[in-house]
């Protein structure tokens, strides 16, 4: 019998899966999905600052403090990353991040752990935050697609 902590969880997880459902849906209906038509409401500046902490913690040994990269890691900002990920969705970079980061604990983070990371790098690329959070579940950024934001 589960308990009631995870009848709770289970319940959290379907309303965020179900909410992301129907943004993207509405999205989808509005026109093509790209971060210079959805940046609002992506992630949160809250969420972003948190993925610096974990960036700190986890990546800046190999790509630098400043994401610069190094000998070691390419850069995590700049012309170069957005050239690497343009027209990518969203999905792939996370599953990278997810399945083979950090270097030294690939899969080590949890989910929540790569999207507060992967907000701190779209912040960090010139994506302006919003309201809403973006999605810690696998599957949910696969129809946005990562478009460098023209500065």
């Amino acid at each position: 019998m589960r308990t009631l902590h995870g009848r709770l969880r289970s319940m959290r997880k379907m309303i965020v899966i179900r909410t992301w459902v129907a943004v993207l849906m509405a999205a989808a209906i509005g026109g093509s999905l790209c971060a210079q038509q959805v940046p609002q409401g992506l992630y949160t500046a809250a969420q972003a600052k948190r993925g610096e902490a974990v960036y700190q913690e986890n990546c800046a040994m190999c790509h630098g403090p400043l994401l610069a990269g190094s000998k070691m890691a390419p850069a995590l900002s700049g012309p170069g990353f957005s050239a690497k990920w343009e027209k990518q969705p969203l999905e792939d970079l996370f599953d990278y991040m997810r399945l083979f980061m950090p270097l030294h604990s690939p899969g080590g983070l949890t989910n929540e752990r790569n999207a507060e990371l992967l907000a701190f790098l779209l912040r960090s690329n010139g994506f302006p935050s919003g309201q809403t959070e973006l999605p810690s579940v696998v599957g949910a950024l696969h129809d946005i697609k990562f478009e460098a934001v023209k500065r």
